[in-house]
């Protein structure tokens, strides 16, 4: 690893790690971590709405602001003005692990499993890239540190990538790709969702166009709508099966079906899960964190990634909907297991062959699908940020302001500010839920008990407050 010039070293003296590594511009330095600080008292605004050059404040409840003197050097202040140099923002960028999926030469269907592949196999391993999960008895979910654009055409909202992995005992991969494949049918199982409408099977692409509606549960603040491409791939001998979705560059399904004008479009830029089979005997070294959590002979293991912007209202970040929600993801999770058990119960079909899918062929066999040349639709997925010191950047980075992203905000509306004060209280109860579940033992509860089992915060608080339900689309 190449030494940063003299001039990047960071003002590390408050963590006792002064002199110990250089980092040109840290992350505390940038929005949404440091705000624009007082006029009044020395603060400064940020270089284009999005880093600091001079000194980010001391914590005020989890935001830092940008601003010169004594009022902002004080206390845990970070020195920020390593982030002067005319190629700063070619360095805030850090390094470009690959460049971007280059899909004017592939169909979406290949685009979209190549990023899948990426991320389940490549960012979901680089364990210094995410921030700490959260554990429920059988599922681990957790966040990137770094936050990564996706929004509607020429904004620039970023939000944090989700993953997340779980097993489902005594159920074969087929029999749990079936259940997320089948789209049509997940209004029957998936209590999150209150409309599905397949819009068209695109064979030039090798995808198929889905609509979705997940119901927002409070009053004023109005369902989340997605369209969305979906992608497929299998391998009956192998027991490995892949499901990615999108919703960019998603106009052509538009043109199929007219967006909900009741509704905010929400995006998913990339979702997807990897199904696959425990190994044969069953898992015999178990995850770090969560020995419980093993990996059953004849049942599967479930790996899967999400980017999602709901465009929450004002004061809500995508962040705090991960955090008060993730008992509730657990739920759809149990859900998925619970609808799979029932699916394999009733397979029409016990052989392995095409039969036994829920889709057609051509949507998952890939040399039924080697034909298709796309339309030249160009998916312009973001690259992922590998920090120069990980280990350092990770003490800095604290994810999830509640006023990150709401610089330019003036005013809030009535469902907002009622929106923010549940969100307290829920979330206040969801930590306390999350101690709790990790000193629970699997020891004492079966599959079904965990199925049964009452989480806090209440399915009814969380839904009130989930703006976009961990289904396809949120995990």
């Amino acid at each position: 690893m190449p030494a940063l010039p003299a001039r990047a070293r960071l003002a590390l003296a408050v963590l006792g790690l002064a002199a110990a590594a250089e980092e040109l511009c840290p992350t505390s330095c940038r929005a949404p971590h440091c705000d624009r600080g007082a006029a009044w008292n020395g603060g400064v605004p940020l270089v284009a709405g999005e880093v600091c050059r001079h000194t980010c404040s001391r914590k005020f409840g989890k935001v830092r602001y940008c601003g010169r003197g004594a009022k902002y050097e004080r206390d845990d202040s970070v020195n920020c003005t390593g982030c002067n140099a005319d190629h700063t923002e070619e360095d805030l960028r850090q390094v470009e692990v690959e460049d971007a999926v280059p899909t004017n030469d592939m169909s979406i269907r290949e685009a979209l499993l190549k990023e899948a592949r990426k991320r389940l196999t490549q960012w979901y391993e680089d364990k210094a890239s995410l921030n700490l999960p959260y554990w429920s008895l059988k599922a681990k979910i957790q966040q990137t540190k770094q936050w990564y654009h996706c929004d509607w055409t020429g904004s620039k909202m970023r939000v944090p990538i989700t993953f997340g992995e779980f097993n489902v005992t005594d159920v074969r991969p087929v029999q749990v790709f079936n259940v997320l494949a089948d789209m049509k049918d997940q209004t029957k199982w998936d209590d999150t969702v209150s409309e599905v409408n397949i819009l068209g099977d695109f064979k030039s692409d090798s995808v198929r166009g889905v609509q979705m509606l997940l119901p927002s549960g409070i009053w004023l603040v109005p369902p989340r709508e997605v369209f969305q491409w979906s992608a497929f791939n299998g391998s009956l001998k192998d027991e490995e099966f892949w499901f990615a979705v999108t919703t960019l560059e998603n106009d052509r399904l538009h043109e199929v079906r007219h967006v909900n004008r009741e509704a905010v479009q929400a995006d998913n830029c990339m979702g997807a899960y990897w199904v696959r089979p425990c190994p044969r005997g069953g898992e015999k070294v178990c995850p770090p964190g969560n020995p419980q959590n093993c990996c059953p002979d004849g049942g599967s293991r479930v790996l899967f990634t999400s980017h999602v912007n709901v465009h929450p209202p004002a004061l809500i970040t995508a962040k705090s909907i991960f955090d008060v929600s993730w008992p509730k993801q657990v739920e759809w999770i149990n859900a998925l297991k619970k609808r799979a058990r029932l699916s394999n119960k009733t397979a029409v079909s016990a052989s392995a062959d095409d039969s036994s899918v829920a889709i057609p062929a051509w949507l998952w066999k890939d040399e039924q699908a080697a034909g298709s040349q796309g339309t030249g639709v160009k998916l312009a997925f973001p690259h992922q940020l590998v920090s120069r010191a990980a280990g350092l950047v990770a003490l800095f980075q604290r994810q999830g302001s509640l006023f990150g992203e709401l610089t330019n905000v003036g005013w809030l509306a009535l469902p907002g500010c009622a929106a923010l004060a549940l969100l307290g209280s829920v979330t206040m109860r969801a930590l306390r839920s999350r101690r709790t579940l990790g000193q629970a033992s699997a020891d004492t509860a079966s599959e079904d008990d965990e199925e049964g089992r009452p989480w806090t915060p209440t399915t009814a608080e969380v839904r009130r407050m989930l703006l976009a339900p961990p289904s396809p689309l949120s995990l």
